[in-house]
């Protein structure tokens, strides 16, 4: 946005996202968890909407006749926070206007260095309103070139925007 790097090669938990990534679409290609059901698998699709102006990597597609469902991988720990429900919200707008399939389920595989958690998410038209409303101030933000402010008072440690940012409620306007 502002043409700062934010160097996310140097990032541990996105180096460790990436190589979760590489060795899950490397081995068992046509694996599909139990939990998920049966049906055609697609790896890794990007769809791209002209109607939304958004475009979206998915990990996996599974489709069943007219429904699609999404499974995501994350190299974290099994926390469902606004930012997961919102990329799942578009990922679902994306699936119905590109592949015009109902999707109203998301698992997201949450990978650690010694255990793993999949967890099922439904999606529902409170989550599309809610990721269609962050698109929506993301496009403002972007349009007029200012940074949002934040609503927590501690800066990010690994954000390149950190010097930068107006973090906290005192910087709010009034």
């Amino acid at each position: 946005m502002l043409g700062i790097e934010e160097h996310e090669e140097k990032r541990g938990t996105v180096k460790a996202g990436k190589l979760l990534h590489m060795n899950k679409f490397a081995t068992n290609i046509n694996y599909i968890f139990k939990a998920v059901g049966n049906g055609r698998k697609l790896n890794e699709q990007v769809l791209f909407s002209n109607r939304f102006g958004l475009m979206g990597k998915i990990d996996e597609i599974i489709i069943n006749q007219k429904i699609a469902t999404i499974v995501e991988f994350k190299h974290s720990y099994g926390f469902i926070g606004k930012t997961l429900l919102v990329q799942l919200g578009l990922q679902s707008i994306l699936i119905k206007d590109c592949l015009h399939k109902i999707c109203n389920t998301g698992y997201v595989e949450f990978v650690t260095y010694n255990q793993r958690k999949l967890l099922k998410i439904k999606i529902d038209t409170k989550i599309r309103k809610i990721a269609l409303d962050e698109l929506e101030q993301t496009r403002s933000v972007l349009e007029k070139k200012t940074m949002p402010f934040s609503i927590y008072n501690g800066r990010c440690v690994d954000c390149q925007y950190r010097n930068i940012c107006p973090v906290g409620i005192l910087k709010r306007p009034l």
